[in-house]
């Protein structure tokens, strides 16, 4: 078993500038995060419902209109990969 002393450095300045920062980061980003994913589950909602309308107005086939579906939702994999992978890296406990 590993000594605690060597895992966890004692608290200290940069500790405290450490958590003044992440704290600061959140208050000003989370709304902005938290408006985005709302928006995003709207959007991803709203597509599904037009499909009626897209064919009935723009005489848009199933094949088109599962194409723009499918290139619509590739945003939220290849953004949350590289987010997973940041996220994990700064996970406590992860070094």
């Amino acid at each position: 078993m590993s000594d605690p002393s060597t895992t966890h450095p004692a608290p200290g300045p940069e500790h405290a500038a450490q958590r003044r920062a992440v704290s600061k980061f959140l208050r000003r980003m989370m709304p902005l995060l938290v408006l985005m994913l709302l928006i995003n589950n709207l959007d991803r909602t709203n597509v599904g419902f037009v499909q009626d309308e897209l064919q009935a107005d723009v005489g848009i086939g199933a094949t088109a209109y599962g194409l723009g579906a499918g290139l619509f939702f590739i945003g939220t994999p290849s953004s949350r990969c590289p987010a997973t992978c940041c996220w994990n890296d700064s996970a406590p406990g992860s070094g």
